[in-house]
């Protein structure tokens, strides 16, 4: 019963994976175009939809998404839109359908119709399909998790965001030019764009949140030279990183490398580098927890162990005991002759 039990436990994730909205049913788009996250921590999913299963990793503002397709939300709701992985998105494949090529990384499927399952920082069990490869077919091998390939993702292959919070590059939420960008940028009168909109709030920038604090408060200063580039640069060194397996990763090094940037407070760099150290801090805490359940779990295992070799040993001198062997086995009967008495003692045979 044991077994039927996860049989039909693995059939109904399987049905559930597959009924969800796949990349393939989102609706292209004519011109992709880029987009940025306006907010911190968003899911990027495997599929277009609410279940935690299908949650593989996270991005925080300002980081940009390819946009090639977007899906319907049920019932008026905001919906999906189709992109493609970003760069600490992986798919995984079993190892015993692969062959590598002498070089490492490349390698070639010897077996037909082979599934290709989504991976990420945030995926635990690779449950959720994404496409099938035919014999033959060549992937690029990232590194390994238990009985998979890391492999980058195939050709057609996408993930999801909520198109709640993405913004198409060059406006906002409510699709109005933004009022303030990051970095001195000219005008052709010379003024950065940060001080325009501060001294020309229009009536359409007061509906957005951004041009409403710009109008309230001072503007901001420009940023100092090199400090966005500095920024950036450490920015590249973080998706490098994620490519690399869990064990790998240099998370306090990537910390201590945001922290020695030393943005001013009053820097517009400021709340986006403290997301990040908030991001990667959290990252740390669930793979400390992560290794205190591996170590609780390993003992419980070894305790286990012993208590099988102990049971095992008992049963062993049990059997000994029942197999010991006797001079003679029998019932003993009184004698009719010797009853006892003054011809001498009671006697059995």
């Amino acid at each position: 019963m044991r077994t039927w039990t996860i049989v039909i436990t693995l059939v109904a994730i399987g049905a559930a994976c597959l009924s969800a909205v796949s990349p393939a049913d989102a609706a292209d788009l004519a011109t992709p175009y880029v987009g940025e996250v306006t907010a911190t921590n968003v899911y990027v999913r495997a599929n277009a939809g609410m279940n935690s299963v299908y949650r593989i990793a996270q991005l925080s503002k300002p980081a940009t998404v390819t946009v090639v397709g977007r899906v319907s939300g049920e019932g008026g709701k905001d919906g999906w839109l189709k992109i493609e992985p970003p760069a600490s998105v992986y798919s995984v494949i079993a190892k015993e359908f692969v062959k590598r090529d002498a070089a490492g990384k490349a390698a070639t499927l010897i077996g037909d119709n082979v599934w290709v399952r989504a991976g990420g920082p945030l995926v635990v069990k690779h449950s959720v399909l994404q496409a099938r490869l035919k014999k033959g077919a060549k992937v690029t091998i990232l590194g390994e998790v238990n009985e998979y390939y890391k492999i980058t993702p195939p050709k057609g292959v996408y993930c999801f965001i909520s198109e709640r919070y993405v913004a198409k590059r060059g406006t906002t939420r409510n699709g109005q030019a933004p009022a303030v960008t990051v970095g001195p940028k000219k005008t052709a009168t010379g003024r950065n764009i940060a001080n325009r909109a501060a001294s020309k709030t229009t009536e359409a920038s007061k509906a957005s949140r951004a041009a409403e604090t710009v109008a309230k408060t001072k503007p901001a200063a420009a940023l100092p030279p090199g400090e966005l580039e500095k920024f950036n640069a450490v920015e590249v060194l973080l998706m490098a990183e994620f490519k690399k397996p869990h064990g790998a990763r240099d998370l306090k090094g990537l910390i201590a490398r945001y922290k020695a940037l030393e943005i001013a407070p009053d820097s517009r760099l400021k709340p986006y580098v403290d997301y990040r150290v908030k991001y990667l801090q959290a990252v740390l805490r669930k793979v400390a927890q992560r290794a205190e359940y591996v170590k609780v779990l390993r003992a419980a295992t070894a305790e286990q162990k012993a208590l099988e070799m102990r049971r095992t040993t008992l049963e062993i001198d049990t059997v000994a005991a029942e197999e010991m062997i006797y001079a003679a086995e029998g019932v003993l009967a009184p004698s009719v002759i010797y009853t006892g008495g003054p011809t001498g003692p009671k006697r059995y045979i």
